[in-house]
């Protein structure tokens, strides 16, 4: 009896003709990868892949067996979206949000699919590097992550980009400034966003690039509050543009150097069930249009 994962390791390798690609995209170990093919091949009695130094090519039984192992893949894939259209068990997703999500779009995205496909979905709220531990562990279909750390070997999807600014009460000296050197804030006392979180790390890191140690007088997780306390003048910050609440007391100011962040949809990679690829799709036409 063939495994379903002998079959997508094979059309890994015959897509990339490359063990270490195919094996990141799965999101294995290439040993791992090079047992499946070895097990697959034994079981077959053939051999699927001539092995080179430079390359992997198909062997002749190789390439006579990517056109059934296409159409088995087709088959299953039909199979898994009738599944999920069909039985409610197979029909909601659970997504990673960031905080931030509703200043991104993101939560108007979940809603209008939710609405429009009449499918369920689980949305829980953490922490960037939080919500790439629980996608790693399997405890989610999908998350969106801002300024994913990169040590996971997760397919990313750009959503939306934001850059840093300053944020200061009116009344401050620099904030008539169209910008502002980042190396200028050695003598400010600053708000940041919760102690040992990405933004908060971030923030220190680049001060210290700037060559001061910043004078962090408070953090706190809502943004808004932060944004409350440098309004009364007891502090300034750096935030990302599009998470910062209107407010009419405070003025943003660009920084030098700029600093982006990049807001993706990240998940494992791998065989997607056919609700996720209904949500890709979906998501997919929603940019188009």
């Amino acid at each position: 009896m063939m495994h379903l994962e002998y079959l997508e390791s094979f059309l890994a390798v015959a897509q990339y003709h490359n063990f270490t690609e195919a094996a990141r995209s799965l999101g294995i170990s290439q040993s791992s990868l090079t047992k499946r093919i070895h097990n697959l091949e034994e079981s077959l009695g053939f051999r699927l892949f001539e092995r080179t130094t430079r390359e992997v090519r198909l062997t002749a039984v190789g390439s006579l067996y990517l056109t059934y192992a296409d159409k088995i893949a087709d088959v299953q894939d039909a199979f898994d979206a009738q599944l999920a259209r069909n039985f409610s068990n197979g029909n909601s997703l659970a997504f990673g949000m960031i905080p931030s999500a509703s200043e991104y779009g993101l939560t108007s995205l979940i809603s209008a699919f939710m609405r429009d496909t009449n499918h369920r979905c689980s949305v829980f709220t953490s922490r960037s590097e939080d919500l790439e531990v629980m996608l790693d562990e399997g405890r989610c279909d999908f998350a969106f992550i801002k300024n994913d750390s990169g040590t996971h070997s997760f397919t990313r999807l750009p959503i939306a980009r934001d850059h840093m600014v300053l944020v200061v009460a009116k009344a401050h000296p620099l904030a008539r400034r169209a910008s502002v050197s980042v190396s200028e804030l050695a003598n400010e006392r600053f708000f940041f966003e919760p102690k040992d979180s990405r933004p908060y790390l971030d923030c220190v890191e680049l001060c210290r690039t700037a060559g001061f140690e910043p004078n962090i007088v408070g953090t706190d997780s809502q943004i808004a509050n932060i944004v409350d306390y440098v309004a009364q003048g007891v502090g300034v910050s750096l935030l990302m543009r599009r998470i910062v609440p209107a407010d009419p007391r405070v003025a943003l100011i660009s920084i030098s150097p700029h600093v982006q962040a990049s807001i993706d949809l990240c998940y494992r990679p791998g065989r997607l069930t056919g609700l996720q690829r209904e949500f890709l799709d979906y998501l997919k036409d929603s940019r188009r249009g």
